[in-house]
């Protein structure tokens, strides 16, 4: 099973960089802080429950999730909510990779972080993922 352990836009864990990411060009600045941070449409609570429903777990071989344990994404909320430059920061595994890619992707819209004039900006967010069998 997949948890959530709470996202953030603040940097709340390490800069190590894997080459697992996918680059699609935000072309005006990105910010890490915000007035009010990006959110999964319905809160943490709903993304959570997107999460668990949405995810291909059987996709998933049991002896891969024995060496992931936490992975650490990071990806920009651009102004109109599309997700991009999708990276995998920590807990990189090259059968899981793919299906992270692909089904953080294709989620819906976020909505975006908005500075103090309330105006949507392209901000980063770092979303740590806790993974256990059970």
């Amino acid at each position: 099973m997949l948890y959530i352990l709470g996202f953030s836009c603040l940097t709340c864990f390490g800069q190590e960089k894997t080459p697992h990411a996918i680059h699609t060009s935000v072309n005006e600045p990105i910010t890490k802080f915000g007035e009010t941070e990006p959110q999964f449409p319905g809160g943490a609570a709903e993304l959570q429950r997107y999460i668990m429903k949405s995810f291909p777990w059987d996709s998933i071989r049991g002896e891969d999730l024995l060496e992931v344990s936490k992975i650490y994404l990071s990806f920009v909320v651009t102004k109109t909510g599309e997700i991009k430059q999708l990276q995998i920061l920590k807990g990189s595994h090259p059968n899981i990779d793919p299906l992270i890619f692909k089904f953080v992707s294709d989620m819906p819209l976020w909505i975006p972080g908005k500075n103090e004039k309330d105006e949507p900006i392209n901000m980063e967010v770092r979303l740590p993922i806790q993974v256990c069998l059970k």
